[in-house]
């Protein structure tokens, strides 16, 4: 089953308000940022396509920041002065080492 565009939307607000709820996140800041980790995981195949060997930083409304390293994923989400609490930021990689267990 493929979902719309807004079907997503409307899941992820969804997921946040149970969230808010259930007292997760804590505060506000806390929420923005679950609500980034899950727009980020939702979002991972176009972001990996889109952003390949770059660092993400996704806020609960979008990616904010791209990087070649963390620090400059973090300087240029500071600098539009989004607080790093409220944001997610991962690596894209394209060759992921296999995790073994």
């Amino acid at each position: 089953m493929t979902l719309t565009k807004d079907e997503k939307e409307r899941a992820l607000e969804s997921a946040l308000e149970m969230m808010r709820e259930a007292g997760a996140g804590g505060d506000d800041e806390g929420l923005e940022y679950e609500a980034a980790w899950l727009r980020m995981n939702r979002d991972m195949e176009f972001l990996l396509k889109t952003y390949p060997d770059k660092w993400v930083a996704m806020s609960k409304d979008g990616v904010v920041a791209v990087g070649d390293s963390l620090d400059e994923a973090f300087a240029k989400a500071d600098a539009k002065r989004i607080p790093l609490g409220k944001i997610n930021v991962q690596f894209m990689d394209t060759n992921p080492s296999p995790l073994l267990l």
